[in-house]
């Protein structure tokens, strides 16, 4: 929708103004300054009319596609102007380019053309025209590709002569007869006709196509290369076999190249110079060429027998010629020494030390299912004979080393003392100095020892903190 600022035609639909132009090369980071610009971009603005480019005259690359013209109008001024893009409007003929023979591109995609017509007639600089998705049907609408009426002579003039890149896919081509058309583009390199009707109902379509068009590189889309070109030829000389014989002959020229290449790179690693190096390849060729031609056999090792090991003896340096069986030979070898590394695996026992793995413990429950006892069912301490002296039988005194402990021979309780939790009632048995065995549970709190402090001689509150390390000892409420 156009804007309240901007002029509008009758129809509502915005106008190319000078101001609405200059607006939009700013904005594209161009000059405010029409004659500065030499590309401007006034594509997808919704204009329905060219207009307001008369002082625009040093452009060169013009981007109107995307709105929607109906017609080429008032580009005049532009005598520089070399690539003008009019893809995607509504223009049905080409026409008022007579002022503007510098065009070199011409881009004029998805427009409501059905006839090329006398539009091309100055544009004797044209390279490149595209003129795809179109309607252009038989080959009087294609007429205007070839020739034209000159408007100053009225006479028919050939156009289109250094035209190289063509595209006219997507139109509703049929007659075969366009081959006629093709034939008189002498520079044609890049052709484009997929998807129109003559693609599947032309006989022989692609060998006809690169026959009529000697300098073609590209048709569709896939390359024509030089081998294909060689082999079209010689069918439309001599058919069906002239075609194989020419295809087998390109084949053994490739083979004959890839078996010089490789015996003039074998002489340069074996330290023959250059120029001998190029003069061993030009040998090689011509004598895999002379093989082909007198039996006819295209092989893809040069033709050369594999048990016969040739050598060069009139360079400065002489070499061999690796055989197949040897390349073969070497090949595995070196494969076989990168895959096949001897791995030894050696077994290492590790001692299992007693401590890592936990011993099994018995737990007896209550009739309300708490915890009574847990204690270890290898290790039990039942009496004190059956106990170590921990100060000199088992090794802890201080006249026996400390690398001579043996840990396994100690009870869990010396090693490691089963945690208990404080919040589950646990029955603990012990023994005492006398022998006697005293119980107790943790819900049951043990008497408390009589303090040596009074309470008149308490310690002060500093000196009491210190005591305690900052410890409450006082029973919570």
């Amino acid at each position: 929708m156009p804007r309240k600022d901007e002029e509008t035609d009758a129809a509502g639909n915005r106008r190319m103004t000078p101001k609405a132009l200059r607006k939009i090369c700013v904005e594209k980071g161009g000059y405010a300054t029409p004659e500065l610009n030499d590309t401007v971009y006034f594509h997808y603005k919704g204009f329905s009319r060219i207009e307001g480019l008369d002082a625009y005259v040093g452009v060169k690359a013009l981007w109107l596609e995307g709105n929607g013209f109906f017609k080429i109008e008032n580009l005049e001024p532009l005598q520089n102007l070399v690539c003008l893009f009019l893809q995607e409007n509504l223009i049905s003929k080409i026409e008022n380019l007579d002022k503007n023979p510098t065009i070199r591109q011409l881009n004029l995609a998805t427009n409501q053309i059905r006839s090329v017509g006398d539009g091309l007639c100055k544009l004797v600089n044209l390279e490149t025209l595209n003129l795809s998705n179109n309607m252009l049907e038989t080959v009087d609408d294609l007429k205007g590709l070839v020739e034209a009426l000159d408007p100053d002579t009225n006479e028919l003039v050939p156009v289109c002569q250094n035209l190289s890149v063509l595209d006219l896919s997507k139109n509703r081509i049929e007659d075969p007869a366009i081959v006629t058309i093709l034939q008189r583009l002498p520079n044609l390199k890049v052709l484009n006709l997929m998807n129109n009707k003559i693609v599947r109902t032309m006989e022989r379509y692609r060998k006809t196509i690169i026959h009529a068009c000697p300098k073609l590189t590209y048709l569709d889309d896939r390359p024509v290369f030089d081998d294909e070109r060689r082999a079209v030829t010689a069918y439309f000389t001599g058919g069906p076999e002239a075609e194989i014989a020419e295809r087998r002959l390109c084949l053994a020229e490739k083979r004959a190249e890839e078996s010089a290449q490789f015996v003039s790179m074998r002489a340069f690693l074996n330290g023959t110079s250059r120029e001998e190096c190029i003069e061993i390849g030009n040998r090689e060729r011509e004598r895999y060429m002379r093989r082909f031609h007198e039996t006819g056999e295209v092989d893809q090792y040069g033709g050369r027998n594999h048990a016969e090991e040739a050598t060069v003896a009139d360079s400065k340096y002489s070499y061999s010629i690796w055989t197949l069986e040897e390349v073969e030979s070497i090949s595995k070898e070196s494969l076989k020494s990168r895959i096949m590394v001897p791995i030894q695996i050696h077994e290492v026992a590790t001692p299992v030390r007693s401590d890592d793995v936990p011993e099994l413990e018995e737990v007896a429950l209550d009739e309300a299912g708490n915890v009574v006892t847990v204690s270890p069912i290898k290790e039990k301490m039942s009496s004190t004979k059956d106990s170590p002296d921990l100060s000199s039988d088992s090794g802890l005194g201080p006249e026996n080393d400390s690398e001579d402990i043996c840990y396994d021979s100690l009870p869990r309780a010396a090693v490691d003392p089963l945690p208990l939790k404080a919040t589950d009632p646990l029955t603990t048995t012990c023994e005492t100095d006398t022998g006697n065995v005293d119980k107790f549970t943790s819900e049951s709190k043990p008497e408390p020892r009589e303090s040596k402090l009074k309470k008149d001689d308490e310690l002060p509150n500093d000196e009491q903190d210190d005591k305690t390390d900052g410890c409450d000892f006082s029973e919570p409420d």
